[in-house]
């Protein structure tokens, strides 16, 4: 049986800044990645068709 604990934040404005950075890096972070994933996959796909 699995069980799920749910918890609620309550950060203080400093803290709640501090999230936001992070969080926004993260996303930055994780797009540039996916970006670069894409780019590579279609410049292999396209040196394997010449």
């Amino acid at each position: 049986m699995r069980k799920a604990f749910k918890y609620r934040l309550y950060p203080t404005q400093p803290q709640q800044k501090d999230l936001e950075r992070t969080l926004s890096l993260c996303r930055h972070l994780y797009n540039a990645g996916s970006c670069q994933e894409l780019c590579v996959r279609v410049c292999v796909r396209g040196a394997y068709r010449s």
